[in-house]
């Protein structure tokens, strides 16, 4: 189905014969965005059917290294520090580090403020969008790429190398010597998926993938590097990555698991990876496109690479594209909807009778319609849904409601703050006389801390988390209550 999907390009009609450094899609809006060498943003609004300039607010002869698209913000790294845009890229701000060369931006997840950049000066942080920044590391060295993701960081020196951080950024790691001393790192996401024939024990590879000027690198375990060039020529210059991690972090669910890099090579442009396993092997597929590829850019199944100019080609991949649905319900129940745009058959599977989805099978694009059926007990339940085998989102979660008419005493017994909580979090219970116990999760589900409530006040120490929201639950003999919780 693969052989011919990527053969087609189309040469985009761009306002202006600039090369195009950068690309990102923004998924809430269907537009495409362009970074250029010398002019500017270039938008599509039409998924690459024409394109304008959008550069009201930019100096002249930008260029356009990152584009950096959270929430309902878009970043712009740029020769002249950061720019910044509220409305859809009509207009852009000056958004900080002005007159510093910055190549790259990141941040830990799209429900936080903070964003970092990779700059000729080292990386700066700014907690507030842009309003203000701080150096946060390598003083005076550049960076070129950086990546976040929690508590690792990864960073692409200019002169060469990566260093990488297991611990927010406040201790760094040189990777090992064939990334450190021979390769200048030019890309940079994250990969979760499971590569068995890399990993020796067989586990899922959860780290990143490095494209460099050799290649391409992925990483087997924390600072375990190895170079995965099947396919590739070993001066292959990889400018770009796209994973299906970075599809999956925009709400897109892709049914085959393709990977795709850009590459600085006149043959084979754009290089497709289909197995994962032992084979891990490049295949070449790139007809009509000349030069090298600076960037890519996926939107269902449309695939962009920018370079000496910008090419659009839509692709046979099927793809599955959802938006989230809120997950929190009061007792009493009630409904909410989503989003799917797919051109494939899907179904979704859920086993608890009190929360249905409708429909619940398809083909192509559909509002789902969620229900929760009232909760009569006195204790607060979850689920979670699949969608093609793949979990819909985090887990559904419904509030306690009295089985007898008798309010849940945790309720009004149990207080918490500083709300939000920065370093320590304060649970006061001074009426409550029942054992009691707690668990604090992340949005997906994953149980990070579990202990015992003691005193009528417990102090618990969040410092090491990274700023979002968790979920906490307290657990009695006969009841529990579950809480958001927002961490600085």
């Amino acid at each position: 189905m693969f052989d011919n999907c990527f053969s087609q390009w189309q040469k985009a009609k761009l306002p202006a014969g600039n090369a195009i450094l950068s690309l990102a899609v923004d998924y809430s809006t269907s537009n495409i965005y362009a970074g250029s060498a010398g002019n500017g943003i270039y938008l599509s609004a039409d998924t690459g059917a024409t394109w304008n300039t959008a550069n009201t607010g930019l100096p002249a002869n930008l260029n356009v290294w990152n584009i950096l698209i959270q929430n309902k913000n878009i970043f712009l790294a740029t020769d002249d520090g950061v720019y910044s845009s509220a409305n859809n890229g009509s207009s852009w701000e000056q958004a900080g580090l002005k007159s510093i060369l910055v190549k790259s931006l990141t941040f830990y997840n799209s429900d936080t403020l903070y964003i970092y950049a990779g700059t000729e000066k080292g990386i700066y942080l700014s907690k507030n969008q842009g309003i203000s920044w701080s150096l946060y590391a390598f003083s005076g060295s550049g960076v070129s790429t950086v990546l976040s993701n929690g508590s690792n960081f990864y960073a692409g020196m200019s002169g060469g190398g990566l260093n990488y951080s297991t611990d927010y950024g406040k201790n760094w790691t040189p990777a090992d010597n064939v990334i450190a001393t021979n390769s200048i790192v030019k890309s940079l996401t994250y990969s979760e998926l499971s590569f068995t024939g890399l990993a020796t024990t067989g586990t899922a590879l959860l780290g990143c993938e490095i494209g460099t000027d050799h290649g391409i690198f992925v990483e087997k375990s924390t600072g375990n590097y190895l170079l995965a060039n099947n396919g590739l020529g070993s001066d292959t210059i990889v400018n770009s990555i796209i994973s299906a991690s970075d599809l999956y972090n925009f709400g897109y669910i892709p049914i085959n698991r393709v990977n795709l890099i850009g590459t600085g090579k006149d043959m084979g442009n754009v290089m497709l990876l289909l197995s994962f396993a032992k084979s891990y092997y490049w295949s070449a597929l790139s007809t009509g496109i000349d030069g090298s590829v600076n960037s890519l850019a996926m939107y269902r199944n449309i695939v962009f690479a920018g370079g000496s100019s910008l090419w659009v080609l839509k692709s046979d991949i099927k793809y599955l594209y959802t938006s989230i649905p809120p997950n929190w319900f009061p007792a009493a129940g009630g409904t909410t909807t989503f989003k799917i745009n797919s051109n494939n058959s899907w179904f979704i599977l859920c086993n608890n009778s009190w929360l249905t989805f409708s429909p619940n099978t398809g083909t192509g694009d559909a509002t789902i319609t969620v229900t929760m059926a009232p909760n009569n007990t006195n204790s607060e339940r979850s689920c979670s849904a699949m969608i093609n085998s793949v979990w819909l989102t985090s887990p559904f979660y419904q509030a306690a409601g009295p089985a007898t008419g008798i309010d849940n005493p945790l309720d009004s017994n149990i207080t918490f703050y500083p709300v939000p909580v920065k370093d320590e979090l304060i649970i006061s219970f001074p009426n409550q006389t029942d054992n009691l116990s707690f668990v604090i999760y992340n949005l997906s589900g994953v149980e990070l801390l579990d202990s015992q409530l003691t005193g009528n006040t417990t102090k618990v120490n969040m410092s090491g988390f990274k700023p979002g929201v968790y979920i906490l639950k307290i657990f009695s003999k006969n009841n529990s209550i579950t809480r958001k919780i927002i961490k600085q």
